[in-house]
């Protein structure tokens, strides 16, 4: 009888561990000695800081500084953990801890979290044109989203972001659209980016040039 329980205790054991993903929780950082203790030196202060906190607002950025050292040392567990303690506090625009979390949690491999935070970072920065290139970049890499799902985000971009500020967008969707073929659709958006940022005429007119002769 002993023995049954014995072996079905270190089965379920087992069992639970296979069942648990095997995310990475720490990388090794090519880190030069001066590099480390930069880090180190700022995770210090950061702790200080945290024991000194008396509001919720220093408390969340003690909290931002010391997991950003950590990620910085490839401690990506560790990390995470000090970028969820910083959610607790209520602080206005939180937009910034959860791409912190989306960014740890994608070098983690934990791409369901990434997905969910990055996701919470658009509910509050929708106007934000990397949050959305960030979530447009999951997609695509890590969840395989086919050319309709994908030209829906685009287009949900779009409209969140203001004018003048779109520019990333614009010129991920144009070379977006060129990838499905639709190459007159991306014409139209390599137009609009010259609107938007004329500076960069010549760059944008060069794609332009080289899709119209790919229709010809």
């Amino acid at each position: 009888m002993v023995l049954l329980f014995v072996g079905f205790f270190a089965y379920t054991m087992i069992q639970d561990r296979a069942d648990k993903p095997n995310f990475v929780n720490e990388v090794n950082r090519t880190l030069t000695d001066e590099q480390r203790k930069i880090y180190l030196d700022r995770l210090a202060e950061g702790e200080r800081k945290l024991t000194e906190a008396n509001t919720d607002l220093e408390k969340y950025e003690a909290y931002i500084v010391i997991g950003n050292q950590k990620y910085g040392l490839g401690q990506l567990g560790k990390a995470k953990e000090d970028y969820l303690k910083a959610e607790r506090y209520n602080v206005e625009n939180q937009a910034g801890v959860y791409t912190l979390l989306y960014q740890v949690e994608l070098e983690m491999q934990d791409y369901e979290s990434a997905k969910e935070h990055i996701l919470k970072a658009l509910e509050l920065g929708a106007g934000t044109p990397d949050i959305w290139i960030k979530y447009i970049t999951l997609m695509k890499e890590y969840f395989n989203a086919n050319s309709e799902q994908l030209d829906k985000i685009f287009q949900d971009a779009l409209a969140a972001v203001p004018d003048k500020t779109e520019i990333d967008i614009v010129t991920r969707y144009a070379q977006f659209l060129e990838e499905t073929r639709n190459l007159k659709d991306a014409i139209g958006y390599w137009q609009k980016a010259i609107e938007l940022f004329p500076l960069r005429k010549s760059l944008y007119q060069a794609e332009i040039d080289r899709l119209e002769k790919l229709i010809e």
